[in-house]
């Protein structure tokens, strides 16, 4: 992918750095958010471009709610990973995905204000990834990426793994900013019915290669998708929907259920009185689960 060198693998041509977003790595893995924290801060004392750094505490900033400075931080991990020109869509590394991803994302948790770029932000990925995979797909040699065909084969991987949670968050933002009984406006009635087909197509693939990420951010789509309907039976249907997928989820990926308790998009199924004594026996059940492991 990297044809012009301008980027390291490791995320920073510093090696303090690394070190220190290595550490931090560790201690995020072991549940130790503070000193993780500490960790990709004196990362970017050595190199303010570590963008490595710049996402985990992003993404740390999102877990704590911290939506200004998330936003600040991906979208710098963002621009720092952007290679070449917009037009050239292939050469994005797998942090540039994973920050405009959570850029879409924390624009969603941030209000109805930020519900237009979040949507940018997440039609901007789904139009790369399309691009980038019909790119790989056509030249295969790898003569346009400039890189072996073994990368390309290795993005190709992450992408296919990445494009159904695109789609799936794409969702959500527009069912949020768009669906409403009252609406009048053609357009808007025409993407939401777009991404709800979507969604229904990913549903109705085959259910055991879902991945965790998949099944997770389907809860928060039915989730959210939920909120926006006053029928309290359609309403009911989707909030079990979202139980059922999140149910799905933890299976794979306990360590999740501390966010699932305070994800925005969880609130719907959370706080409906019908749901939420399910919800909350599935937490136990989970957090049970992790702490067993």
């Amino acid at each position: 992918m990297n044809k012009s060198g301008k980027h390291s693998l490791l995320f920073t041509e510093d090696w303090q750095s690394y070190a220190y977003f290595r550490a931090g790595v560790d201690w995020e893995l072991q549940g130790e958010k503070d000193k993780a924290r500490q960790m990709y801060l004196k990362a970017l004392d050595r190199d303010p471009n570590n963008r490595g750094a710049l996402f985990n505490l992003g993404t740390l900033d999102i877990d704590a709610k911290n939506y200004e400075p998330a936003m600040l931080r991906l979208a710098k991990a963002r621009d720092l990973a952007s290679q070449g020109s917009e037009n050239d869509f292939v050469e994005r590394d797998a942090v540039w995905y994973s920050a405009i991803f959570q850029l879409a994302a924390v624009h969603l948790y941030s209000g109805e204000t930020f519900l237009p770029a979040a949507e940018n932000e997440a039609e901007r990925l789904i139009k790369t990834i399309r691009k980038t995979m019909e790119i790989i797909q056509t030249t295969r040699g790898g003569l346009l990426l400039g890189s072996v065909k073994n990368d390309d084969q290795v993005l190709e991987k992450f992408l296919c793994g990445v494009q159904p949670i695109a789609d799936i968050l794409h969702a959500s933002i527009v069912v949020s900013a768009y669906e409403s009984p009252d609406t009048a406006d053609d357009n808007r009635c025409r993407k939401v019915a777009h991404v709800k087909l979507k969604v229904l197509e990913i549903e109705l693939s085959d259910k055991s290669a879902l991945s965790a990420k998949v099944q997770y951010n389907l809860a928060c789509y039915h989730s959210r998708h939920g909120r926006k309907l006053e029928n309290q039976v359609q309403q009911l249907i989707l909030y079990k929907k979202a139980l059922c997928h999140l149910d799905h989820a933890l299976d794979s990926r306990s360590d999740w259920v501390l966010w699932a308790c305070k994800d925005p998009s969880l609130e719907g199924v959370r706080q409906c009185q019908k749901t939420r004594v399910d919800f909350v026996k599935l937490i136990e059940t989970y957090t049970r689960r992790h702490k067993e492991n």
